[in-house]
């Protein structure tokens, strides 16, 4: 391992847990890694893992985006046969959105890194905006210029984080 960039959690800052037990905040980093295949690849790349860590366990991340290519749009018929089992996410125009109520802004700040890291891994990443304890998800292939296969599966993917 080579190099590390860290964001740390700030104690300082006196943030605790819904528990008052103390800072509840992930410490972010990226750490230069010769041996991993980078997470960007371009002119001057370097290779680096993400890695979340909360305190009592962590998460690495690393590897080679995957490529979307020609991706097909979906067709009406597949979309709303998603929604139909998936009520909770909403579909409009070109895109899917779908609303997410955690019991506080630690816990949605912990649900949008878990979304960030697998967002990452899947090289597919979604608008996401944050309201104190509701994160909003929308999805869709912007290169395609709609929904895509990839949408659907993150979202499968996303509903399993929370």
């Amino acid at each position: 391992m080579g190099e590390r960039l860290e964001t740390p959690a700030k104690p300082a800052l006196g943030l605790t847990n819904t528990l008052g037990h103390g800072p509840d905040l992930p410490v972010v980093r990226a750490e230069k890694d010769d041996d991993a295949v980078g997470l960007s690849e371009g002119i001057g790349a370097e290779n680096y893992s993400l890695i979340v860590d909360y305190g009592h366990g962590s998460h690495r991340v690393s590897g080679q985006p995957r490529s979307l290519g020609d991706m097909p749009r979906l067709a009406d018929e597949q979309i709303e046969s998603f929604t139909k089992e998936n009520p909770r996410w909403m579909w409009s125009d070109d895109e899917i959105t779908r609303t997410y109520e955690l019991a506080d802004f630690n816990e949605a700040m912990g649900f949008v890194t878990r979304v960030a890291l697998a967002a990452e891994k899947a090289n597919h990443h979604p608008d996401i905006d944050i309201r104190w304890n509701e994160v909003t998800l929308t999805l869709s292939t912007h290169s395609e210029g709609g929904l895509t296969e990839k949408d659907l599966e993150l979202a499968d993917t996303i509903d399993g984080l929370v």
